[in-house]
């Protein structure tokens, strides 16, 4: 058995793996290798990464999935006025709870606003007794100011004999 372990280390190395100069190529290959693959590969997660709504749209494109976009026209907008300093007591709080808001209007057309301003008492207590009839639960509730624009909206242009008030908004609103 020692003579076969002295030939074997006496013997002279038959492979690339057990020669020392082939261990140090493929440490060198390796060396190189393994951070090369490292560099592209966080390389190109950051590509991926940084690119992912392009590569979606792409994606979407081929395959068909992609609704088409239209571009939409710049909103314009027309000639607005202000009510300032609308108070409401809301319904069933007895006196002790109050609203008050300032409301903006727009419309295409200032004539139209001056038929607004001519009426202008008329359309306040309107908007008081919309609002009015809401409890506090009802007017503190964000998702449903836009239904509040809207009916106040209508309401107003029920006044106007022409033309009519396209947007409202809300430019103060606090409610105690």
């Amino acid at each position: 058995m020692a003579e076969s372990d002295a030939v074997v280390e006496g013997a002279e190395p038959t492979s690339p793996v057990e020669d020392a100069e082939g261990k140090k190529d493929n440490s060198l290959f390796m060396l190189i290798l393994i951070p090369l693959m490292i560099v592209s590969a966080v390389g190109g997660g950051f590509l991926a990464y940084s690119q992912y709504p392009m590569l979606v749209e792409i994606a979407e494109t081929i395959n068909g999935t992609g609704e088409e976009e239209e571009e939409e026209a710049p909103l314009e907008f027309g000639e607005f006025m202000e009510l300032s300093n609308i108070i409401v007591n809301p319904a069933d709080s007895e006196g002790r709870r109050l609203l008050m808001l300032s409301v903006g209007m727009e419309t295409a057309e200032a004539s139209i606003l001056e038929t607004v301003t001519a009426r202008e008492m008329v359309v306040r207590d309107t908007i008081i007794k919309i609002l009015g009839t809401r409890t506090v639960d009802e007017l503190a509730n964000i998702e449903s100011r836009t239904a509040l624009k809207d009916e106040i909206r209508l309401a107003v242009n029920g006044i106007l004999t022409e033309g009519e008030i396209n947007r409202m908004y809300f430019t103060q609103y606090v409610l105690q």
